[in-house]
């Protein structure tokens, strides 16, 4: 076992156990500032962060480079095998580069940059004012914060649980029915998977997406416009019930029977345009007199990513079906909690048989 105070040398070369050669490069008086690691060859590298305020320390044997640092420290890594970012890294720029697989707990920073050669898995957090990730394979993030993010895979799907962007860019070229699938959405998203399809739910923003199978796109608020375009599949689009906008729908079948407060403009084989009529929801009797809803509306993370005040238009054109539907209040609750729409719970109880008394 190799191990020393990387800070305390400002600059340690280390030749691995398998003749891989790396260099790690600490800078501050007693925490690491910056910290860069360079790693040549398929030994798996470890940044591992920790609460103390002190130099980072090295160590390497045969399961390869292990980095420990300060949480509070930017960030370059470059390596050639697989790289494992446990706990969390904050500083001004973080950027990790690996040509096998990328695991990351928490990645902050103003500049957060991410690319991987065999995917990507970000099991709590990736934020930052500018986002770029760029993989070859698949991609999972838990939760994605940026004012501006970029997130790009080839040969393997995008899996967003929660993405909480003024600006969002996603791409796939998998041949996947989810190819790009956003959990939750705040913000604008532009989504393209030319080989297969995209599912965007609870969405509260705008949205551009293109994709070559089906879209399937729930939005619980709209603010700006949705145009999706489907090259070969079907598109479908449900709103909540609230949501006003101009819609067009374009595809060999269309059908907004589903939406109860479309009204029709125009109809023609191929074509449908038309209007959805905000319906209000119904105040429950613990929060009827408490909150005023149309100011607490300012207060949404929708109404917060753009100061567009027109109309917003739902645009849908498809290579099959284009469809639109509305949720009812109950079907948008039971989307918020995880529960399929439609969904019913048994009112059945499940009394245990009567204890003889001996």
């Amino acid at each position: 076992m190799f191990r020393v105070c990387a800070a305390a040398l400002g600059r340690v070369a280390v030749r691995l156990p398998s003749g891989a050669e790396a260099l790690v490069e600490a800078t501050g008086p007693t925490g690491a500032a910056t910290l860069r690691v360079e790693s040549a060859g398929a030994a798996p590298v470890v940044v591992r962060s920790s609460w103390d305020e002190f130099g980072s320390v090295v160590r390497a044997d045969d399961g390869g480079l292990e980095v420990v640092s300060p949480q509070r420290t930017s960030l370059t890594l470059a390596a050639g095998g697989d790289v494992a970012i446990v706990g969390k890294v904050e500083g001004d720029d973080v950027r990790a580069a690996a040509r096998g697989r990328l695991s990351v707990g928490t990645a902050r920073g103003a500049r957060v940059a991410l690319a991987a050669g065999a995917g990507l898995d970000a099991s709590r957090l990736v934020e930052g004012v500018d986002v770029d990730v760029d993989v070859d394979g698949a991609v999972a993030i838990a939760k994605l914060q940026a004012t501006r993010a970029a997130v790009a895979a080839r040969g393997g799907a995008v899996h967003i649980a929660a993405a909480y962007c003024a600006d969002l860019s996603v791409s796939s070229d998998a041949v996947d029915a989810g190819a790009v699938t956003l959990d939750t959405a705040h913000g604008r998203v532009a989504a393209a998977a030319p080989n297969g399809g995209v599912v965007l739910r609870r969405c509260s923003g705008a949205a551009v997406v293109t994709c070559g199978g089906d879209a399937d796109l729930a939005f619980d608020a709209v603010n700006g416009d949705v145009a999706a375009n489907s090259a070969r599949g079907d598109v479908a689009v449900s709103v909540a019930t609230d949501v006003a906008a101009d819609v067009a729908l374009s595809a060999p079948r269309v059908d907004a029977s589903g939406a109860e407060n479309f009204e029709a403009a125009g109809a023609e084989p191929g074509a449908l345009t038309g209007a959805l009529v905000a319906v209000a929801k119904p105040l429950s009797r613990k929060g009827a007199g408490k909150v005023d809803a149309a100011g607490a509306a300012t207060q949404r993370w929708d109404s917060a990513v753009t100061t567009d005040a027109r109309r917003p238009t739902i645009a849908a054109t498809a290579a099959g079906c284009a469809s639109l539907r509305t949720l009812s209040w109950i079907d948008s609750i039971r989307r918020q909690v995880g529960l399929p729409e439609g969904a019913t719970v048994s009112s059945t109880l499940c009394i245990p048989a009567p204890v003889p008394i001996l």
